[in-house]
């Protein structure tokens, strides 16, 4: 297992990586575009990063969260463009500013591998604290069984590193923590939670695990 002394401070990393990652990682699945179009009242997209996964939507109160204030002003200019009625939230996902049932739906994508250690099972807490009864939470994680991840099969955690400014003088390699679960693991979290798991699959789109669950 990596010391926590190894783990570089992740919100300094992501805000150095922001512009970058904004350029290379523009796209989503489907199935997170129709989620997003079709939510109504609260909506929080924790973990939002720079607002990759937003879309369309007249019906909704979108609440944009993430640690890093870089990410967040991207994810501000998308939802400005798409003409999202929406409010910014600069915090960690492991504890959340909002009081209990205040949500109707949530996004918690390709966020909560990033998180160390004790405070991944903090944030699903969390999210399950804030959502309404019967709310849904569309949950995507990373897994070691994907093809793309062969190299890290007997690995739980991992550094990895992203590159900017490549090919030049100011070269930087910021590294990024990750988990790894299994499927079977996921469920028993999200169950332990207290999720109702409407459906779970693997998915070829987020390199990982795609989950649906209700309060």
């Amino acid at each position: 297992m990596i010391k926590k002394t190894e783990i570089p401070n992740q919100e300094i990393v992501w805000d150095e990586i922001a512009e970058s990652w904004n350029e290379r990682r523009k796209l989503t699945g489907p199935r997170i575009i129709k989620f997003v179009e079709e939510a109504k009242g609260n909506f929080l997209d924790l973990g939002c990063g720079s607002g990759r996964n937003l879309a369309k939507n007249k019906n909704a109160v979108f609440y944009l969260l993430d640690f890093s204030r870089k990410m967040l002003n991207l994810a501000e200019k998308k939802a400005k463009h798409l003409g999202l009625n929406f409010k910014l939230v600069e915090s960690d996902a492991s504890k959340l500013d909002f009081p209990d049932k205040f949500f109707d739906n949530a996004l918690y994508v390709a966020t909560l591998h990033c998180i160390v250690k004790k405070k991944r099972y903090e944030s699903l807490k969390e999210l399950f604290r804030v959502l309404k009864h019967k709310g849904k939470a569309l949950i995507t994680i990373w897994n070691t069984n994907h093809p793309a991840f062969k190299r890290f099969k007997n690995k739980k955690e991992i550094l990895l590193a992203w590159r900017t400014n490549v090919g030049e003088k100011n070269e930087k390699r910021n590294l990024r923590y990750y988990y790894f679960y299994s499927q079977d693991e996921f469920e028993k979290e999200l169950k332990k939670v207290g999720f109702k798991i409407l459906d779970i699959r693997d998915s070829k789109e987020h390199t990982g695990i795609i989950a649906l669950v209700e309060k």
